[in-house]
């Protein structure tokens, strides 16, 4: 079966007057949404009743919303990626929160996250699809942020295009937040236990690797001291924007990179063109995006779920 979602609003004395339009945009919908629901069979109804969005409401009004589009035989519209089976050896997604909208999977290291060349089926993707599968659900899966292949914790997946939207503002405003371990070489001085990195970076000519230049896209990257280990100490860290490789190429550029990184500490600076992309089995990166905060984006309840904590970190 495919999955109907339908959200319902009431209008309240603040709507009494407004446009549906109007109203949508204040429930923080955009105008591409808005377009796009109107094309919908039940996809914008005042009352049960299919309705266009320059009719005005009345407090007490009942506005139902299609937020998932379902065609005749009980599939998906078109624009929905079609998922591989997982690969052998990707084992079980492990399911940390779900609910209508929302899937949040806790990965592995060395997973990729999303089928790119090379990697077309051994991915969380993948296995977050068929585990949907699993449950009789068909319909569009979003991936709302990659982590490296190296880097563990949660990944967040929308199960349609709407709640995908909503939540990348969320990730604009800064509502939607990861928070990450990361255990770095060496010690921090009395009173540089906290700071904030602001360079921005750039891919190295064709190749993965990073770099700090002024030509490159702005990233910050903050971070802040927990305690000292017996290989260097572990840092809560958070970040804006989410460029490739952010945290390792700043932590790294501070004197301070992740232990266990093969690509930017490990003695691989300075980074050449030539080099290889070192295999999954052969590394242990020690980054977790170990929680995430958001506001779900069809209840307004805060939400923040947590990975299993990696042993490194223990």
């Amino acid at each position: 079966m495919a999955m109907e979602r339908i959200v319902s609003y009431t209008a309240g004395p603040g709507e009494e007057g407004l446009a549906i339009s109007a109203w949508m945009k204040k429930l923080g919908y955009s105008q591409h949404q808005i377009g796009r629901m109107k094309f919908r069979e039940k996809g914008i109804c005042l009352n049960g009743i299919r309705a266009r969005v320059n009719r005005t409401v009345s407090a007490g009004d009942i506005l139902s919303l299609q937020l998932m589009d379902i065609r005749a035989g009980g599939e998906p519209a078109p624009g929905g990626a079609l998922w591989a089976d997982p690969a052998p050896g990707v084992g079980p997604l492990q399911v940390l929160y779900e609910d209508q909208d929302l899937l949040v999977a806790d990965k592995p290291p060395g997973l990729v996250c999303h089928p790119s060349p090379g990697h077309y089926a051994d991915t969380l993707a993948n296995a977050a699809a068929a585990y949907l599968r699993g449950q009789g659900i068909s319909g569009r899966l979003c991936l709302l942020g990659r982590l490296d292949r190296d880097t563990c914790g949660t990944v967040v997946f929308a199960k349609h295009a709407e709640a995908a939207a909503m939540l990348g503002r969320q990730r604009e405003a800064g509502t939607f937040e990861k928070i990450y371990l990361a255990e770095v070489t060496g010690t921090f001085p009395e009173g540089q236990e906290k700071g904030m990195a602001d360079m921005p970076l750039r891919r190295i000519g064709d190749t993965m690797w990073m770099e700090p230049h002024p030509d490159g896209k702005s990233a910050m990257t903050f971070y802040e001291k927990i305690r000292d280990t017996s290989r260097g100490t572990l840092c809560r860290v958070r970040i804006r924007q989410g460029r490739t490789h952010q945290i390792r190429v700043h932590m790294a550029f501070l004197g301070h990179p992740l232990v266990g990184d093969p690509l930017y500490g490990m003695g691989a600076a300075p980074l050449g063109v030539d080099k290889e992309v070192p295999r999954a089995e052969d590394t242990d990166l020690h980054l977790c995006a170990f929680s995430c905060r958001l506001i779900q984006p069809f209840t307004g309840k805060a939400l923040q779920i947590r990975a299993s904590l990696p042993s490194w970190a223990g």
